[in-house]
């Protein structure tokens, strides 16, 4: 009897609970080009796509990217940006334990946004997610396929 797995289609959900616990965040505020320019160089011209990620991974993909851009636009609008995003910073916290600081979630956003959005891409990459792809750039499980039981198949000999 053989069973196969579908290894594409397997999703998987990470809990809090399920990432070690750190000490506190991976890198600091004012260190925004620790993995070169990546995450500051996106927060600073697309700071958009950067929460927008930043978002979806923190919601666990139950909100799209399109619809965390489209209020954060809105709240930039009406100049309350710092309110939307130093709110999924305090989430992001939540999830991982991590210290409120240099100052509250929303404060920080406030007077160093771009530094703030590099910092918790960083976090995130550094806990294995590929930001850019948002949820879907999760870190993975891979299945394993349970043993195939039956005998391997004998290749006919070569023939001129």
């Amino acid at each position: 009897m053989n069973t196969q797995v579908d290894v594409e289609n397997v999703d998987v959900v990470i809990k809090p609970s399920m990432v070690p616990a750190h000490q506190g965040w991976q890198t600091s505020l004012c260190d925004c080009f620790g993995d070169g320019c990546e995450s500051f160089c996106l927060s600073a011209w697309f700071p958009w796509l950067s929460i927008s990620c930043i978002g979806e991974i923190v919601d666990q993909g139950s909100t799209e990217w399109c619809c965390i851009c489209f209020i954060y636009l809105i709240a930039a609008y009406f100049g309350v940006w710092w309110a939307y995003a130093g709110w999924y910073r305090g989430k992001l916290r939540a999830q991982y334990g991590l210290p409120e600081s240099p100052l509250p979630d929303c404060l920080t956003h406030l007077f160093c946004h771009w530094c703030a959005l590099a910092q918790e891409h960083r976090e995130l990459a550094a806990r294995g997610y590929n930001v850019l792809n948002g949820w879907d750039g999760r870190p993975q499980v891979a299945a394993v396929p349970p043993p195939s039981r039956s005998a391997p198949a004998v290749q006919a000999p070569m023939r001129r």
